[in-house]
């Protein structure tokens, strides 16, 4: 299983109906449920690919057993994933919510009408 994901240009704005901030697992759940009520979904995501710090591995290795449900229910929806992006500011705008994030070292900004913070765990 892949879990690729595009980079957007910098001077594009993406304007979906969920933005998930966190592809742990509530992020997981969370994208792929509203992707299959039909929302157009956004997934964004620091890290490397989905799975959060519960059920991280290694680029190109497979993950957990438990994890693997979840991330082909992700990867099977027509939820867009956004991976190496950090969301640095979320603020109400006219039509909802406006996020500014940084994809690498490039600007990148969503607008969404529902957001979801799902940003889970974090070890120190």
């Amino acid at each position: 299983m892949t879990m690729t994901a595009e980079f957007v240009r910098a001077d594009q704005t993406e304007t979906v109906d969920v933005a998930v901030v966190g592809a742990g697992p509530a992020g997981m759940a969370a994208a792929a449920a509203a992707a299959h009520g039909g929302q157009r979904v956004v997934v964004l995501d620091q890290g490397f690919g989905a799975g959060g710090q519960i059920w991280r591995h290694a680029p190109g290795t497979p993950p957990v057993a438990d994890a693997r449900p979840w991330m082909e229910r992700l990867v099977g929806s027509t939820a867009a994933r956004r991976f190496h992006t950090s969301v640095v500011d979320l603020r109400r705008g006219e039509t909802g919510f406006v996020l500014d994030a940084e994809q690498g070292v490039s600007p990148y900004r969503v607008v969404a009408s529902k957001v979801i913070l799902a940003t889970g765990a974090r070890e120190l």
